[in-house]
């Protein structure tokens, strides 16, 4: 009798947490890009988002850049105002070679994300030493989308079952 209950408790709480999880779980990845990208040590690279519908924070306070080193630890991070439209440029020095990666999303304020939520998926930028010829394939992120199942949003596993 008592695991029908769990199991009745469990299907309801999954109805009802269902359709807020679909409704809101939804993030556009938008899309920057890094130019000269391969960089040489000491020089400055620039980062940008693409302007196009998804990839532009409009409406945004600002936005937040972390820039990650070879080493992965912060290497250089802040805060940039979007222009009108949405545009905005990040700009970093690499100091030693190796491969940084950059993340960035749209923001409100100090504690939101923007509506409706941009976050750029990450971005790799190579840093080589001066005089270094390396080609790449690609010096843009993705546009796409994640989604968080319902399903999964509203797993219900019983404490006990007997």
């Amino acid at each position: 009798m008592k695991t029908t209950r769990l199991l009745i408790a469990g299907a309801a709480a999954a109805a009802v947490l269902a359709p807020a999880a679909t409704a809101f779980a939804e993030i556009p990845l938008g899309t920057m890009t890094a130019t000269p990208n391969p960089v040489d040590v000491g020089q400055t690279v620039t980062v940008a988002n693409v302007d196009e519908p998804g990839s532009t924070c409009e409406g945004s306070a600002f936005v937040e850049v972390d820039v990650y080193g070879p080493d992965s630890a912060i290497f250089d991070q802040g805060t940039v105002n979007p222009d009108a439209s949405g545009n905005w440029t990040f700009s970093f020095t690499p100091d030693v070679a190796g491969t940084y990666v950059v993340q960035a999303f749209c923001s409100d304020n100090a504690d939101a994300f923007a509506f409706p939520p941009v976050d750029y998926g990450d971005l790799t930028v190579l840093a080589q030493a001066p005089g270094t010829t390396t080609t790449m394939a690609s010096t843009s992120t993705t546009q796409a989308s994640t989604t968080t199942s319902a399903a999964a949003a509203a797993t219900v596993t019983p404490a006990f079952t007997g």
